[in-house]
């Protein structure tokens, strides 16, 4: 029962990476929250699946992988501010970023 949860889980996080990156090379979607998270789920679920195999590279792969997508989401997130509406640039913070909104 184990070993055909891991290939599930390993399947469906394969196919987790390729459908946000195929939504992202096409311009489907930006690199946003969603191409982050579907990284990040994708890489966590083969990562399962390489360690339940013993394949260590895969291994290694995929945390390098998930820790990228991590930081990457995080910041994504993090770095979200309003934006002037029409114009679509970022709301100032202060005196020295408004010239952004001078032209």
């Amino acid at each position: 029962m184990v070993a055909i949860l891991a290939e599930l889980i390993g399947w469906i996080g394969a196919l987790a990476i390729l459908a946000g990156y195929a939504a992202f090379s096409l311009g489907w979607i930006a690199n946003g929250p969603i191409f982050q998270a579907s990284n990040l789920f994708g890489s966590a679920a083969l990562l399962l699946n390489a360690y339940h195999h013993g394949a260590w590279p895969s291994v290694v792969l995929n945390v390098a992988w998930a820790a990228i997508s991590s930081i990457a989401l995080y910041r994504v997130l993090k770095v979200r501010r309003p934006t002037v509406p029409l114009t679509g640039l970022p709301v100032p913070r202060n005196k020295a970023d408004s010239s952004i909104l001078e032209d």
